[in-house]
Formats: C-alpha cells, structure tokens, sequence
C-alpha cells in the first residue's frame, strides 16, 4: 500500500465547509453513543447531524476562531481534501486543545498523531498543554497519554451530559 501523501497547515476560511463535513462524520461514526448518557443521546444526535442551521453556527465559530491570534487550527490535507483538524486556544501560558477529528476512513494511518504532534508544538517551553476528555473514553486516554498527558482531576463541565476529566502535560 503507498503512503498518503498530506501536510499539516494553517486552516482557511475555504476549509470550513470540509471542516463541517469532518466534525459531524468524526462524531456521527464514533462511539460516543456508548459513552453518553441515555437521556443527552438525543440532543447529541441532533446537535452532530448536517443541518442548514448546525452549519452556519459551525461556521460562524470558526471564522471567530479564525480570526482570532488566540486560536490556531490545524488541517491535515493533500492538495484537494482535508482529512481531519485541531485546534487549540492560548490562554496565558495553557494550551487548552479542543479537539483533533478526523474522517472514520483516514483513522489509524497517522493523521491524528501529525495533527497532534503539530499542535502541540505551538507551546512554548514555559507552557501547561491541557484537554478535556470524556471520562469514559479509555481509547482516547490513552492516546493522550502516548503524547504526556496525565489525568489531574474531573471537570465541572459536561459533554452532553457525559463527565469529563482534565488530562495536562
């Protein structure tokens, strides 16, 4: 089987319809269904369908991350497609990262450890990188923990209605 050929870069404005694309295939064919509370199932099915109106809030959070020198996103892409993307927001000296997707196809060849590594090296020296998880998803635990990432406490938010805990390195 050849390589795939890709590069990871800067994410622009044209990327944000694939971007869409990713993010409600990346959620749709997870297995989120088994780590989120019966009664929030729902409203995450919704909220992860394609929709006119799911769409446009998605693009109108982009363009604000975009255009904002806090956030940098990341695409994996060949010279016509995106594959996947992060992103992660400076706040002082955290990185909070918010969330690497990729297409269920384009899984476990690379993409997603390429992304990771290139966001990650956005943080200076003097930097806390940081990421919520669901506290149920011991496949994404430990991922994170092949990268440094140690578990230091539950969050007060939830995904959905699902607990997440705080994993920094």
């Amino acid at each position: 089987m050849a390589t795939m050929q890709y590069s990871i870069r800067p994410a622009k404005r044209r990327n944000i319809a694939q971007m869409y694309r990713i993010s409600i295939s990346a959620h749709a064919d997870s297995y989120y269904d088994q780590l989120i509370p019966a009664d929030s199932l729902a409203d995450f099915r919704k909220r992860y369908t394609a929709s006119v109106r799911g769409r446009r809030r998605f693009t109108k959070n982009m363009l604000r991350r975009l255009n904002s020198p806090n956030w940098h996103v990341l695409v994996a892409s060949d010279k016509k497609n995106i594959f996947g993307y992060t992103m992660a927001e400076i706040d002082g000296n955290i990185l909070d990262l918010k969330g690497l997707f990729i297409l269920p196809v384009y899984q476990k060849m690379g993409i997603g450890s390429s992304l990771m590594t290139s966001i990650l090296e956005l943080a200076e020296s003097n930097m806390t990188a940081r990421l919520l998880v669901l506290s149920e998803n011991e496949v994404a635990k430990k991922l994170y923990a092949k990268y440094g990432f140690k578990h230091i406490g539950r969050s007060d938010s939830l995904f959905f209605g699902a607990a997440q805990d705080v994993m920094e390195r």
